[in-house]
This record gives C-alpha cells, sequence and structure tokens, in this order.
C-alpha cells in the first residue's frame, strides 16, 4: 500500500510542479482526485487490517495536519500560494504527517536558498527581479529526498 500511495503522491506533485512553474497556478482537481484515493486505501487498509490505529493514522492525523497547514497559510497568504497550502494538505493525506513535515522543511530550505541567488543577482544587476518563486517543485525535490533516504 505505501508504494501505492507512493506513486499517487509523485503523479500529484509532478502536475502540481509542472502547473507551478509554467502558469503560477496549482489546480486542485488533482490534489482532490489524490486525497480521495488515499482515504480510500486507509478505509480499505482499515477494513483489511483490523486496527484500531489506523483510522487515526491514515486519515484523522493528515487531515488535521492538511487544515493546519491551510489555516497558518492562510494567515499568511501575501508570501505563499492557497494552492501551495492545498498541495501541502493533500500530500499529508496521501502520505502523511511525518513525511510531509520532512518533505516541507526541506521544500522550504530549497525554497530559500533560490530567493538568495535571486535575491544576490538582483543586488549585483545580473538578473531581473522576481516576484514569486514556484514551490511545488521544490516541495517534489523534497518528496524525492524523503523517498531516496526512506524517511
Amino acid at each position: 500500500m505505501r508504494q501505492i500511495r507512493e506513486v499517487i503522491a509523485l503523479a500529484m506533485l509532478a502536475i502540481s510542479a509542472y502547473t507551478d512553474i509554467k502558469e503560477k497556478y496549482i489546480y486542485t482537481m488533482p490534489l482532490v482526485i489524490s486525497s480521495v484515493g488515499a482515504a480510500v486505501i486507509s478505509l480499505i487498509q482499515l477494513f483489511a487490517l483490523p486496527r484500531k490505529d489506523i483510522l487515526a493514522d491514515n486519515l484523522v492525523l493528515p487531515a488535521l495536519f492538511g487544515l493546519s497547514v491551510i489555516a497558518v497559510i492562510y494567515v499568511h497568504r501575501k508570501h505563499i500560494g492557497m494552492g501551495d497550502a492545498y498541495l501541502l494538505a493533500a500530500l499529508g493525506m496521501v502520505m502523511g504527517s511525518r513525511s510531509t513535515l520532512y518533505m516541507t522543511a526541506l521544500a522550504l530550505l530549497g525554497a530559500s536558498v533560490m530567493a538568495v541567488f535571486y535575491l544576490a543577482a538582483d543586488i549585483f544587476g545580473a538578473g531581473r527581479r522576481q516576484k514569486s518563486i514556484p514551490f511545488a517543485p521544490f516541495v517534489m525535490a523534497g518528496f524525492l529526498l524523503v523517498l531516496i533516504n526512506g524517511i
């Protein structure tokens, strides 16, 4: 089941990263489809493996994590878009809260390094000023790093 979740997350991140780079927008339909797929997988696991913690670990905690991410980003809308909030919330539903926290930390680190390069280019006049940085490719890179390291 873990491999199915990883494939769903990779497809969701690939679509989101592509549209975020090309259109500066993240479509919500792939995120909804991925979240519903993760919920169905969790329900199948619940009925196939009668453990009580499956429901909390795979549905309730990731949903609370996703809602908290949306709430935090809603407050700071000027700095990060709501599409990124929905992406992180859907990723939390698909991969779980712990993996999503690691992915988000790696994505924020990568985006901050890119922002430093953009600022340096702007200061030295080597580049055109960027108004925004697409965040979904950094989330995808964080996902791949977490996947490779087996966290």
